[in-house]
């Protein structure tokens, strides 16, 4: 499942990535693309807070990528 936030900004991205959590199901990953600058720091942060693990990778259009899987 593929959530692209970079049309969005903040504090959009961090509420369809809440939802989008939600509907995932076990062994399943969810990525997220963001450009936003608030988003790139809240949504890591929160995901941190959780304890939900995840991978992030800065592009060189400094777009972030994070994955998560859920277990």
């Amino acid at each position: 499942m593929t959530y692209d936030g970079r049309q969005e900004t903040c504090p959009l991205p961090l509420i369809n990535t809440k939802l989008m959590l939600k509907k995932l199901q076990s062994g399943e990953r969810l990525q997220i693309l963001l450009n936003d600058t608030g988003s790139k720091s809240d949504i890591p942060n929160w995901l941190q807070r959780q304890g939900i693990e995840f991978t992030a990778t800065v592009h060189a259009n400094r777009d972030l990528e994070l994955i998560i899987k859920k277990r």
